[in-house]
């Protein structure tokens, strides 16, 4: 099957990257997020402690809300629980343990997902 748009890791930007698109009118059966673990937010899922604050700024750069999606420091739950919400609220399709080797054009305008044995 062809997308329209195809992103990689369904980590928060990915996932904003979905939301975006699907606001601003593209058909959400068009995107697809390709996922190399078994869900999303793998990174926070796996390396941050229950308490630990998923903070909004980065290495000290202040936060600012640009988008569609105003992320605010968070609890690891809370952050976890905000992508479940958005995941659902804009449809947002993930295929889960995929992982990416590569990308090969088909025209100018698309690219080909290739995952080994496929």
């Amino acid at each position: 099957m062809m997308h329209d748009l195809i992103i990689i890791s369904a980590g928060p930007g990915g996932i904003a990257l979905a939301a975006e698109a699907s606001a601003s009118g593209r058909d959400p059966s068009q995107i697809l997020i390709l996922e190399k673990g078994p869900t999303h937010n793998s990174a926070i899922r796996q390396l941050y402690p229950e308490r630990k604050l998923t903070t909004a700024n980065y290495k000290g750069f202040a936060a600012r809300c640009e988008g569609l999606l105003c992320v605010r420091d968070m609890t690891k739950p809370e952050t976890l629980q905000f992508f479940d919400k958005i995941i659902s609220d804009y449809r947002v399709n993930i295929e889960f343990n995929a992982e990416v080797y590569g990308m090969r054009g088909l025209e100018e305008s698309r690219k080909e997902k290739i995952r080994k044995g496929k």
